[in-house]
């Protein structure tokens, strides 16, 4: 496979897709891989037929030999396994040898539990994968297919990778395969298992970091389960008194805002369902590549309180309720007094009405009339006694 020339990463290398479908078995390439930063010769198994497709769960087996991890006579490859959406269970691993110089055999192998990488004959990892429901059934179904590629990178997000601006080689630049065998098996007993499962391999694992130092600082979890993501990671140094988020960046989290840092590093970690788990002592010193397993496994997390000083969400839930319980009352109170005002105003008139019209009747058919023959004022059923003594006038009239 070639690569023209650094300047147009869309130009550089090919891939090769297989046509049998893939699940348990050992799959085998040997390859001369292409030298310098920015360049990838890789060998991996896929979703089938997805063309990179992701909005299903997604999974792949991956070797990679990264061109710029290529260096004073060793090679440390990329190993990864991708399950659910996007979550990634990677590993350097290193090699003796040059593998830009010469072919060397790189296998991947599958069994009923568990995913092997075999370079030159010496199993280098292994991971047991039956804790990922959605990577059982891409197996179980023969959902593989297998991938020989060249390709090259201007983006700078894969620090591992780096970026062919600052590849020294000269171009064109070629990737070599030879003795492709994928050799899928054929009498294997199914994949079983989709829960996470006990021991280790359940709970999460942090590694640190290429490039780290007392002013840098950042590491990558794996280890997680298909169907949850990382919300947020907060670590404290051995010399810090408080926890400091850290920034996610491509495929890791960093901390640099209350530098120096000190070994040893606490891990506060919180997942996308709001579960969250700490754990001291994770990681013992800055070495690059050295790991640790929280204390719980992810089906174990049990919820805590954020020492950030935020409210828990239980608090902030029974606040809305009593908010909501004030404001019922508000309008139940509003309506009482309506329908208070509508009794007054409405039914109270309509009984001053009838005794008005009562009273009315009453005087009516008892109204005295006076000597000239006129009726008298009725006072309508209303107390009229006179509030100052009666005065009595006399009247003088003509003979």
């Amino acid at each position: 496979m070639k690569c023209p020339s650094k300047d147009n990463p869309g130009t550089c290398g090919m891939r090769l897709d297989s046509q049998p479908r893939l699940g348990q078995g050992t799959y085998t390439a040997a390859m001369k891989a292409a030298p310098g930063e920015g360049m990838n010769t890789a060998f991996y198994l896929f979703s089938y037929g997805r063309n990179n497709d992701k909005s299903k769960a997604w999974n792949e087996i991956d070797i990679e030999i990264l061109g710029k991890q290529i260096y004073g006579g060793k090679t440390r490859i990329w190993t990864n396994v991708w399950t659910g959406h996007g979550t990634q269970h990677y590993q350097l691993v290193t090699v003796n040898w040059d593998a830009s110089k010469g072919y060397h055999t790189y296998v991947i192998q599958i069994d009923s539990s568990k995913i092997y990488w075999k370079f030159d004959g010496k199993t280098y990892r292994t991971f047991t994968y039956t804790g990922y429901s959605d990577l059982v059934q891409t197996i179980n179904n023969l959902d593989f297919q297998g991938e020989l590629a060249l390709w090259g990178s201007h983006d700078i997000g894969w620090t591992e990778m780096g970026n062919m601006w600052n590849n020294g080689n000269s171009y064109p630049m070629y990737a070599y395969f030879k003795n492709i065998k994928l050799n899928k098996c054929t009498s294997c007993s199914p994949a079983s298992g989709g829960g996470s499962s006990g021991g280790s391999s359940s709970k999460l694992k942090i590694t640190n970091k290429d490039g780290i130092n007392k002013w840098w600082y950042a590491v990558t979890v794996t280890n997680i389960p298909s169907g949850l993501s990382i919300k947020t990671v907060k670590i404290k140094a051995a010399n810090k008194n408080s926890w400091e988020t850290a920034k996610k960046e491509w495929d890791y989290y960093a901390i640099t805002q209350n530098k120096p840092y000190t070994a040893p590093f606490d891990f506060k970690i919180t997942t996308s369902k709001g579960e969250t788990v700490t754990s001291y002592d994770v990681i013992k010193n800055l070495n690059v590549g050295s790991s640790g397993y929280m204390s719980k496994s992810v089906s174990a997390f049990t919820l805590e309180d954020d020492e950030s000083g935020g409210l828990h969400w239980t608090v902030i839930a029974a606040i809305i309720v009593l908010i909501g319980c004030f404001i019922c009352a508000i309008i139940a109170g509003v309506i009482y007094l309506k329908k208070r005002k509508s009794k007054l105003n409405g039914d109270g008139a309509s009984f001053r009405e009838d005794s008005k019209e009562q009273e009315l009747t009453t005087h009516k058919a008892d109204t005295p009339v006076g000597d000239d023959g006129d009726a008298t004022t009725a006072t309508a059923g209303y107390d009229m006694e006179p509030v100052s003594p009666e005065i009595e006038v006399e009247i003088e009239t003509e003979a």
